[in-house]
């Protein structure tokens, strides 16, 4: 799907603005995806092989968004086995080669990926039981699955696709830190990894014999707690050298240039909000437009004492005015 074809997805109505940079640099548009709210608690987003945008919310809700029309329910996560339960939070999302999503359920049946086909719309457990499974990304061939397993002494898991389910991981790679977001390097010889609460971002060599973490920066800053969320490459950055990352109650876009020596942050887009500011979770690039989810109100109290307030948009902006980085 082409840019002109995204554009149908996104209201007309400017929401929001963004500034890149400094405070001399020009604004960006920030547009929501979905004007009427729908969502309640967006987290996971995703494009499918025809272009079509999925996000799933706190309710346990999978949607999907054709050109030009809203947002209607694909999935309900709840009616995986059982009664329907709204207790399942649709947490980072990915595709395979044949349609299938995958969707990270957090603590759901100890921690699991559901998958949901794409023909009858059937959701069934593809792993279970392996902590807290938090976000997730699939190889280029889509032949394996990547996972966080978010814990203090948390984990990365792979997953091959395509077998017997429940799955077992036939890789775990430990020593991270609430792992949460993840992005495939150049050539997938690499995995960053975004560590939540420390604020860093982690290397992983996968084309080493034994994969060792590398921790590339810091971005929490002074006196500031990490936040750290979804990361992301552009497709149009073919070297994979700058990566964007969500951080979530500071309410920004970090861009970090991976291969600088030592690495280094070449952007930073904050973005301004009336009554607050929307909390970014995972993020997609495609077309030249950054598309991402607004979990939650940005208050480390609430968020802290356990009932945030959720939001109910996802959000795109333009991203051709950093194509000077590429």
């Amino acid at each position: 799907m082409g840019v002109a074809a995204a554009a149908a997805l996104v209201g007309t109505l400017v929401y929001r603005t963004l500034q890149l940079g400094r405070l001399d640099a020009q604004p960006a548009v920030l547009e929501a995806v979905n004007p009427a709210g729908e969502f309640l608690g967006p987290e996971g987003i995703a494009f499918d092989a025809a272009g079509r945008l999925y996000v799933g919310d706190g309710q346990g809700l999978v949607w999907t968004m054709e050109p030009g029309a809203k947002p209607q329910v694909y999935a309900d996560l709840g009616r995986v086995e059982g009664p329907p339960s709204r207790a399942i939070q649709a947490g980072g999302m990915a595709f395979d080669g044949q349609g299938n999503l995958y969707v990270c359920a957090y603590g759901y049946a100890g921690g699991s990926v559901l998958r949901v086909e794409p023909e009858r719309r059937r959701v069934e457990i593809f792993a279970r039981d392996f902590g807290v499974c938090n976000y997730l990304v699939a190889t280029a061939d889509r032949n394996y699955l990547w996972v966080s397993d978010y814990r203090s002494k948390g984990r990365l898991l792979r997953f091959a696709l395509g077998g017997p389910v429940p799955a077992r991981p036939d890789l775990a790679l430990g020593g991270f830190e609430y792992p949460n977001g993840l992005a495939l390097g150049k050539d997938e010889r690499t995995l960053y990894v975004a560590e939540t609460y420390s604020g860093r971002v982690a290397r992983v060599t996968l084309s080493s014999p034994a994969p060792r973490i590398e921790r590339l920066i810091d971005l929490k800053g002074a006196l500031a707690i990490g936040s750290l969320d979804g990361l992301a490459f552009d497709p149009r950055d073919r070297s994979r050298r700058f990566l964007y990352v969500a951080e979530n109650i500071r309410g920004m876009f970090t861009i970090v240039d991976v291969e600088a020596q030592p690495p280094r942050v070449v952007k930073r887009l904050a973005m301004a909000l009336m009554g607050g500011r929307p909390c970014p979770a995972s993020l997609t690039i495609r077309d030249g437009y950054l598309y991402f989810t607004d979990l939650w109100a940005c208050s480390p109290f609430r968020i802290l004492l356990g009932f945030p307030k959720l939001h109910n948009h996802a959000y795109r902006f333009r991203v051709t005015d950093l194509s000077a980085l590429y």
